[in-house]
């Protein structure tokens, strides 16, 4: 509601009272009148009577669209390879399913507006496929011809893990609960829990997957487990920390090779290749059936589990490899090292030949930005998608070619609008940490916003209802946007600060080093912006005309007043984040130097600017080396956005002497060296947001100091991103951060010690009252 409040009798009076949320207003010049907005309806108040009166409105959009509109698509989510045709593809793209043969066919297996997603072709054109048309995720399976159905009902969203070799209507599929075997038509549950993939034996006797474990630890354990579907018995093969994950059994099922992800003092990353001898070699086992065609020996072991941890070998040690793959004869695994962008392709050969194995890693190629890696079924080719394209790779000769799919579709935009706000609901139903959805009935806010969508036209008016969506959940890291357009625009930066000054942007800063710095260019304070490539720049932002000009050379027409000629100049402009990291690097040596000056350089001051392992490199070199003779040290994490980091920094801080050395020579070494001994404080404010708010909690919480500033956002929550049907981007906050107690970092600011803000005016004059108290307290603690 709307209240009033008098500044000279310091009376609060209630304007308005709605029982629906006012979401905005605004207030005539006469001060007579208010126009408020609540449920997408425009009221007028007159505050005189009190009389309201809704205003009947109707909105042209700027461009008419037809609702129905044919669209080319040819962006991929997700494929799978025919098992009988290493050139025919099930093609997942847009919320569809398309059956593709390069040049020969190319349809629709489905045409609707749900979300079909994440198909697996099996045999003789019969495919499984995930979908929402039913409300909630569950299980289908469609064939070529057209037809389909549900085979799972469960109001937990299910996902298709693998499909058995042997049998393809045999599968796995897990839920955020636990892991199944579907066979016979029939769902098996396996076992509970979050499981993160499943493979299944070569004769399907076992299951193995990785299983996360719980404990509490802030980080993730997944340990491997295996399923004896003889026995319906579940044992656990590893123990290690950190993530084990299962890729293949060898082709004789005597051996397991899987993934081991670790990190060395959480800072760097390693993903090695291991296998297990699942029996002691010694033992012999009695052989099935052997497959000529695919030289695939099928067996019947009984896994020796007493002591397996003891037969667990190495294989690889590289950094950053994350990526493993197995072919689908399980003769040879492909390996991802990650650099960057780039993946280095390695191949590891599982098979034996000439009674020897031979695990020695061979590098095959590179590939940039890939994802849904897979290998054909003749183990030639390796495919990826790179940019929502789909890419085949020759094995043995690293040469690479697109899968050039793309298909003209009649497209309906309510309907997608309407499958968009489903998504983001359903999305929310299933995965939100809190099953309570904060005190509110979720049911009930879908069937109170699904009538507004029936009239949007557009995606900023439909993003405007999501987000209105999310404002009743009230939680932070939330975020619904097209992703497409995020890409595509990107605006250029002149390096400049200005204000609107007699019409025209009126330039009050030039950046050092920027744009409109470079030798030849005469551009000052005081200097009027006229131009921009002959776009006239009255009552305009430059902005406006700087859209995709980044790295472009661009006229701009100065006027050193009004009345004087005008003058052009070329210049290049840069990144928008070009240009705050020169702001930013201004703005911290304002701040070492006024701490140098009100401390006599006995204070170190340190700006984290966000919690990664970036900002950490920098924080212990400065801490270690450039301020290691400092007496006191500012922590500040004002303007910190967040990240993962803060245990790194409360580790650093809480590291204690234990023992020390010296020489003859009287030169002391304590023990641990990289520490800090010296008193320290921290600098907070509303911009400290999510693991920057969790850093100064338990920079308190375990007494290392004192916290200054005004309260942090209030927005602690686990979250990533995914993608909808169509590419739009999505934020999923799943997870919880509760502080030792049990309260509930969301919504629950981390407070000050000592409470002081920066005033407006402040920014002007160059003060920073919350730097100054920090030296003044810190100054105290070293008399």
């Amino acid at each position: 509601d709307i209240y009033c409040y008098n500044i000279n009798s310091k009376i609060i009076k209630r304007i308005t009272n709605e029982n629906i949320n006012i979401n905005s207003f605004s207030i005539s010049e006469d001060s007579k009148t208010i126009i408020y907005e609540k449920e997408f309806r425009l009221f007028k108040l007159d505050l005189a009577s009190g009389n309201k009166n809704e205003i009947k409105y109707r909105i042209s959009p700027d461009r008419a669209q037809e609702n129905e509109y044919y669209e080319t698509i040819n962006n991929i989510s997700n494929y799978s390879i025919s098992s009988e045709n290493d050139s025919l593809f099930i093609i997942n793209s847009n919320g569809d399913m398309f059956l593709y043969y390069p040049d020969i066919i190319n349809r629709n297996l489905t045409n609707s507006s749900f979300w079909e997603k994440d198909p697996f072709y099996i045999i003789n054109g019969e495919f499984y496929y995930t979908s929402n048309k039913d409300g909630y995720f569950n299980i289908y399976q469609g064939d070529t011809t057209g037809n389909f159905k549900q085979i799972t009902n469960d109001t937990l969203p299910e996902e298709i893990i693998c499909i058995s070799d042997n049998d393809p209507h045999t599968m796995l599929y897990r839920t955020p609960l636990g892991l199944y075997l579907f066979k016979k038509k029939k769902s098996i549950k396996i076992d509970s829990g979050i499981i993160y993939n499943a493979i299944f034996s070569p004769n399907e006797r076992y299951i193995s997957y990785a299983k996360k474990n719980g404990g509490g630890q802030s980080y993730s354990i997944y340990n491997i487990y295996i399923y004896d579907t003889k026995t319906s018995s579940i044992n656990r093969i590893t123990s290690k920390g950190f993530v084990c994950l299962p890729i293949t059994f060898s082709q004789d099922s005597k051996r397991l090779f899987f993934q081991y992800e670790y990190n060395i003092e959480r800072l760097q990353y390693y993903g090695d290749l291991f296998y297990i001898d699942l029996v002691n070699p010694k033992v012999t086992y009695k052989r099935l059936v052997t497959e000529k065609d695919t030289n695939t020996i099928k067996t019947d072991i009984d896994i020796e589990f007493s002591g397996i941890e003891d037969r667990i070998h190495q294989i690889t040690r590289f950094k950053q490899a994350r990526t493993y793959l197995a072919s689908k004869k399980r003769d040879f695994i492909l390996q991802g090292v990650s650099f960057y962008k780039s993946t280095q392709i390695y191949k590891i050969d599982i098979k034996k030949n000439n009674d020897i194995y031979d695990y020695k890693p061979k590098k095959l190629f590179d590939i940039k930005n890939a994802k849904m890696l897979d290998i054909s079924n003749d183990g030639k080719y390796m495919y990826y998608i790179n940019n929502n394209k789909l890419f085949m790779t020759d094995i043995a000769s690293g040469k690479s070619s697109i899968v050039n799919f793309a298909k003209k579709v009649l497209k309906n935009r309510q309907k997608r609008y309407k499958e968009l706000f489903s998504e983001a609901w359903l999305l929310l139903h299933d995965y939100f940490y809190d099953p309570k959805y904060h005190g509110l009935n979720w049911n009930k806010v879908f069937e109170y916003y699904k009538p507004q969508i029936e009239n949007v036209n557009d995606f900023n008016t439909l993003s405007g209802i999501v987000y209105r969506m999310f404002g009743d959940l009230n939680a932070s890291h939330l975020g619904f946007y097209d992703n497409e357009k995020m890409i595509k625009n990107k605006y250029g930066d002149l390096g400049i600060s200005y204000i609107p000054k007699k019409h025209y942007p009126y330039i009050t800063k030039v950046q050092k080093g920027g744009p409109c710095d470079r030798e030849g260019i005469e551009i000052r304070p005081g200097y009027f912006i006229v131009k921009i490539d002959e776009n006239e720049l009255k009552d305009k932002d430059p902005t406006e005309f700087l859209l995709n000009k980044e790295g472009k050379k661009t006229d701009i027409y100065i006027k050193r007043n009004m009345n004087a000629k005008e003058i052009k100049y070329t210049i290049i402009p840069e990144s928008v984040w070009d240009t705050y990291e020169r702001f930013y690097k201004e703005l911290i040596s304002f701040r070492e130097h006024l701490v140098d000056s009100l401390s006599n350089n006995q204070l170190a001051y340190i700006h984290i600017k966000s919690m990664g392992n970036a900002s950490y490199y920098d924080f212990l070199n400065n801490i270690l080396f450039k301020y290691s003779d400092r007496k006191g040290l500012i922590l500040d994490v004002r303007g910190n956005g967040g990240g993962f980091s803060h245990d790194y920094y409360i580790t650093f801080f809480m590291r204690k002497p234990y023992m020390y050395k010296f020489d003859r020579y009287n030169q002391k070494r304590t023990m641990p060296m990289m520490r800090w001994d010296n008193p320290v404080i921290m600098l907070i404010n509303r911009q400290s947001f999510s693991n920057a708010e969790i850093f100064p909690y338990a920079f308190r919480y375990m007494g290392i100091g004192k916290i200054i500033g005004v309260p942090t956002a209030g927005g602690v929550i686990g979250t990533y991103n995914i993608e909808l049907y169509d590419g739009t981007g999505f934020r999923l906050p799943s997870q919880a951060v509760l502080q030792y107690d049990g309260t509930n970092f969301e919504n629950n600011p981390t407070e000050p010690d000592i409470y002081i803000d920066n005033l407006p005016e402040d920014t002007l004059f160059g003060r920073d009252r919350q730097l100054e108290k920090a030296v003044e307290n810190l100054m105290k603690t070293l008399k």
